[in-house]
């Protein structure tokens, strides 16, 4: 069960903060910490959100609304990083960079170029997108699977030229969409 003290403790350990370390950086006692991870009590709304700063993530994922604790690229890259059970000097090899370089994206000391990000993307078959914290769809899903998301503002202008349509349906191409399925897919779509 994912409760606050489960994510609580995952995030603290994924820090390698003993419950000491932690304690003293909220200030609060070590023993209040073992409370809160052993969901003995909870902490106040100030404390949470002062918890969810530290650990970067959202008050949602702490209170078990959402899965979603990742909320930097440093992180989204570490997490590629660790479903892929590559070292910092494996990844980094993969992507022809040093595990320093690495451990500067996953600490947030240093952001990836916008080909390094695509490179990034593809190896841990995720979107730039997600990766850039975007949207928390995590995979590259495409039009051969079962789901298809996209976001879309109904409030921009869509008056486009033809010209600016080829121009969007080439740009789809180029990035590995398969308009022809794409179109064939929303024309057999009933209303």
């Amino acid at each position: 069960m994912n409760t606050l003290g489960n994510r609580l403790k995952k995030l603290r350990m994924n820090k390698n903060l003993e419950q000491k370390d932690l304690a003293q950086i909220l200030k609060v006692h070590k023993g209040t910490i073992s409370n809160w991870e052993n969901d003995k009590r909870n902490p106040d709304n100030d404390m949470i959100v002062k918890i969810a700063n530290f650990f970067n993530c959202s008050t949602d994922y702490l209170l078990g609304r959402t899965d979603a604790s990742i909320k930097t690229i440093g992180d989204r890259i570490h997490s590629i990083r660790e479903s892929l059970n590559l070292t910092g000097e494996d990844f980094g090899r993969k992507l022809n960079v040093t595990k320093v370089a690495v451990s500067n994206w996953e600490n947030n000391n240093r952001t990836p170029d916008v080909n390094m990000l695509v490179n990034i993307a593809k190896l841990g078959n995720v979107s730039v997108d997600w990766l850039l914290c975007q949207t928390n769809i995590y995979s590259n899903t495409s039009l051969n699977e079962d789901i298809f998301a996209i976001k879309v503002n109904k409030k921009y202008p869509y008056e486009l030229t033809p010209t600016q349509v080829k121009k969007l349906i080439d740009s789809l191409d180029e990035v590995g969409f398969d308009v022809d399925k794409l179109i064939e897919k929303v024309k057999s779509t009933v209303d």
